[in-house]
């Protein structure tokens, strides 16, 4: 075991928080401003440090107030969007990533402060700085965030090439990473299967799940009874713009609700990051040619206008989905935002939140992919309006005894001083 204990909760800490990518606005970086700032307020100095290609000061500009960031200048930027090219294209890009990411770990090592930080909380794909810098600070503390796998084979059968490239592939990153694996004091995971992913690989999973600000996202539930009457239901999609979120289902169950006589519409909100202007049309081509007039957002939208979407919203669905051997999706905080907020959640059942809420309780899941299934979970909270706002408020109350923030800085603390 490398390192040692972090000091005292009561004397506070000095903790730095290491991240790749500060370009988007997704759940990654929301915890780590969330975490920056949750511990500036316990009484604890913490320090953000990105390479300055992988940082935009516009994502989630309001989170980013009052954080000290520190940007490590990098030669040239990483490239975050999935290529879609031939097989030999594909398997080249992937050695350049991790090529970048390797790099990326000696730049910012060489260049990090010694003596400085009680605590290195690295996030997933910084993993790598920490073997480069215990050669020069063998007994600082460092803490993965290993918030979902880093790297996995799925199936590729649309080319026999790509899948064999991608099976070798994966096995060689086995072997290689063992060497990065080895140095972590502690390793930090959100869900069960990332912990079978990481104790896989030789580390101890230590699961603890992150939660929100109840006060900040709490919304009243509301009394839908009147719309219920008039048939009338708005559902919400929230996430970034790719093909595991599956908005095409959401868009489909809009479509099925019509068909069965009700008011049916959906916003959704999918920043398009990575330009995929065929999913953008796809998604497009759908609503009009089923004559829906739903709303999409690819540009994303401030902490105002979402929070303005929820509170206008009757239901939120997370529809996001990959195959076996993945198999479903992990832990996702804008559901656990949408419950804070008075939203009742409907989910696909392999949803790592799954883990933690009860189906017909506090949520309502259904089956992967299938959107007739989704239609039926939200007619039936149309069609009683009673269980609907007992279901969210259910959520709501699991959302305010189990995954507030300061459970989650309760439990890291213990990580960070070496107490878990």
């Amino acid at each position: 075991m490398y390192g040692r204990p972090g000091r005292p909760a009561s004397n506070g800490m000095k903790v730095a928080l290491v991240c790749y990518n500060l370009k988007w606005e997704g759940g990654g970086q929301r915890l780590i401003y969330d975490l920056a700032h949750v511990l500036t307020d316990t009484g604890h100095r913490a320090t953000v440090f990105a390479p300055d290609t992988e940082y935009e000061p516009n994502a989630y500009a309001e989170l980013q107030r009052g954080v000290d960031i520190r940007l490590v200048k990098m030669p040239s930027p990483y490239n975050w969007a999935p290529l879609r090219a031939n097989a030999f294209r594909r398997m080249l890009y992937k050695f350049k990533k991790e090529r970048w990411l390797i790099n990326a770990a000696r730049i910012m090592a060489a260049q990090f402060p010694v003596g400085e930080y009680d605590v290195i909380n690295l996030h997933d794909q910084a993993y790598k700085f920490a073997y480069f810098y215990r050669k020069r600070e063998p007994n600082i503390r460092i803490v993965w965030t290993n918030n979902d796998a880093q790297y996995l084979y799925l199936p590729h059968p649309e080319s026999v090439i790509y899948d064999w490239g991608s099976w070798i592939y994966n096995k060689f990153k086995d072997y290689a990473e063992s060497r990065f694996f080895k140095v972590f004091d502690a390793v930090q995971v959100i869900e069960l299967v990332n912990a079978r992913w990481t104790e896989e690989r030789g580390m101890k999973a230590n699961i603890i799940r992150p939660g929100v600000d109840f006060e900040k996202f709490y919304d009243p539930v509301r009394d839908v009874t009147s719309r219920a009457k008039q048939k009338k239901v708005q559902i919400l999609g929230f996430g970034n713009l790719n093909p595991s979120r599956r908005y095409e289902n959401i868009v489909e169950a809009v479509k099925i609700l019509r068909d069965r006589g009700y008011d049916a519409n959906a916003k959704i909100v999918c920043r398009d990051l990575w330009k995929n202007a065929a999913l953008r049309e796809k998604l497009l081509t759908l609503t009009k040619d089923w004559g829906l007039d739903i709303e999409f957002n690819f540009n994303g939208v401030s902490e105002e206008r979402a929070r303005a979407l929820r509170h206008e919203s009757d239901v939120m669905v997370l529809a996001i989905h990959l195959p076996p051997p993945r198999d479903g999706f992990p832990w996702q905080l804008i559901g656990i935002e949408g419950m804070a907020a008075g939203l009742p959640l409907v989910l696909s059942r392999k949803n790592g939140l799954c883990e933690v809420l009860t189906d017909g309780e506090n949520a309502l899941f259904f089956e992967p992919l299938h959107a007739e299934q989704i239609a039926d979970k939200v007619q039936f909270l149309v069609d009683n309006p009673e269980r609907r706002n007992e279901i969210a408020k259910n959520g709501q109350e699991f959302v305010r005894k189990e995954l507030q923030w300061s459970h989650y800085t309760k439990e890291i603390l213990r990580l960070f001083e070496g107490k878990s």
